[in-house]
Formats: C-alpha cells, structure tokens, sequence
C-alpha cells in the first residue's frame, strides 16, 4: 500500500521536472526573477524536486536520483548556450547538482525519522 506522502510525491515530482526544464529554457527576458541569487534558485529548485523524486520513487536508496537530476542539469546548462539572453555555467551545474543530492539525502532522513 502506497501513504499518502507517496502518493503526493509522484503528483507533484512531474509538475517540478516540468518546471525546472521550462524555466531553464525560458529566454532571459522571459524568465520569472526571485532577487535571490542564481545558484539560490537552481539548490532550491533541485533540492524540491529531489525530495519528491526520492519519496515517491524511493530513489533515496540509491544514488540514481541525484545523477538523474545531476545529467539533466547538465544537459540544460549546454542548451542555455542557444537561447537569447542565457548563459551556461559550471557553478550553476553545481549548484543543481548539490540540491538534487541534498533533496534526496532530506528525503532519506524523513523516511528513516517516519519509520522510527
């Protein structure tokens, strides 16, 4: 039987993937501004978006979920060299990188604290 937790997670984890590639493709001038700093918005933005994968998925048991998100961060930053008004950068894979990872580990220590 699947919790309601999980159930949630895999509504909502399309919508966040959806969303990180629209915006990541979105040109400069359309691209919605928090203020925050770019690298701010790309941890929080892959740190939300880990967290629903590994609770829906269960991928916080494995290192699949922060390589997956990892791969497309990747693959989006190498696309932001086309499109009028973006740029690609290293700091900002890193950056997605390190908030997919930190997504999933949050997701692990949730798991582990609910089945205490």
């Amino acid at each position: 039987m699947i919790d309601r937790t999980t159930t949630w997670a895999r509504r909502l984890a399309p919508f966040a993937c959806t969303a990180i590639v629209v915006l990541s493709l979105l040109p400069g001038t359309y691209r919605p501004h928090t203020g925050a700093s770019g690298n701010f918005e790309h941890v929080l933005a892959y740190a939300g978006t880990g967290l629903l994968l590994a609770l829906g998925w269960a991928v916080a048991r494995t290192w699949r979920g922060p390589v997956f998100l990892s791969a497309a961060a990747a693959l989006l930053e190498v696309a932001q060299i086309w499109i009028p008004g973006r740029s690609a950068g290293l700091d900002n894979w890193a950056a997605s990188t390190f908030g997919a990872t930190l997504g999933v580990v949050l997701a692990a220590a949730w798991v582990l604290r609910r089945n205490r």
